[in-house]
């Protein structure tokens, strides 16, 4: 399940998981006003999982956020680390676009996790233009064929 935070405002979007984005000139723009989509893993008890990317399609609006990075807690929320560093999107058409994917094979945390582990991920983004006119930044298209959102990983033996 994907969730906004708190500095979002729902809209809707036709296959998309889409919110009207504030003005936020830094990332710590974003984090303080709680501008962000969350969603998050967790491995099946007696199981140990490597995760290996995040894929994700996004679409902006002329006025909505160009930057963005993804981090991650394992600390139910407390504290939050990069698991990228800070991205330009790409520029996007109305079907969305995919972004080159998010390594994840290179962070030894998210690396043979036991059973049980919950896993946070939070997609801060910054750089807007306006807070009332064509800033829309979007989780999507989704289709029958493509996710808008994927975590890749694997099981380990």
């Amino acid at each position: 399940m994907i969730t906004r935070g708190e500095g979002l405002i729902p809209q809707a979007a036709t296959y998309s998981f889409s919110s009207q984005w504030p003005v936020c000139e830094t990332l710590m723009d974003a984090v303080r006003g709680k501008a962000y989509y969350e969603f998050s893993v967790r491995t099946k008890k007696n199981v140990t999982v490597s995760l290996d990317r995040v894929e994700i399609v996004l679409r902006a609006q002329k006025n909505a956020p160009r930057n963005y990075v993804l981090m991650y807690s394992m600390d139910n929320g407390a504290n939050f680390k990069e698991a990228c560093p800070v991205r330009e999107i790409s520029a996007t058409i109305n079907e969305g676009e995919f972004q080159r994917p998010i390594p994840l094979n290179g962070i030894s945390e998210l690396q043979s996790m036991p059973g049980k582990t919950k896993v946070i991920f939070r997609l801060y983004a910054w750089n807007s233009r306006s807070a009332t006119k064509d800033n829309a930044f979007r989780i999507g298209k989704s289709s029958m064929i493509r996710p808008a959102l994927a975590i890749y990983g694997h099981q380990e033996s």
